[in-house]
């Protein structure tokens, strides 16, 4: 019966009981040298030029962006000479590690 629910009312199961194929909350610290504005421009140049959407100054922000189909959002903080970063929605199949090396590539 459970399966017939599910797949025939599908908006009948409460958000808490369905799955998703995102997962959540990578964590990690980019330290960066130089000027944090340096930092958060090219943060900025690369999701923008994935036509993502960039939001946030020299402290903190949000960001967005679409790879493949499939949103990673995440937010940061600037703590020192460290980007803390809080990926909060991703694809479950991409391990926090990819997102955090692409983003050290960036914007080192």
């Amino acid at each position: 019966m459970k399966y017939f629910v599910c797949k025939h009312f599908p908006n009948k199961i409460p958000p808490s009981k369905q799955k998703s194929h995102y997962m959540s909350d990578c964590n990690f610290n980019i330290p960066f040298t130089g000027p944090i504005s340096n930092t958060i421009l090219r943060a900025k140049n690369a999701i923008e030029n994935q036509n993502g959407i960039f939001s946030g100054d020299e402290n903190s922000g949000n960001f967005e962006v679409t790879v493949f189909g499939n949103t990673i959002k995440g937010n940061y903080t600037v703590t020192g000479q460290n980007l803390n970063l809080v990926i909060t929605n991703k694809p479950f199949f991409v391990p926090c590690s990819t997102i955090e090396n692409l983003l050290i590539k960036e914007i080192s």
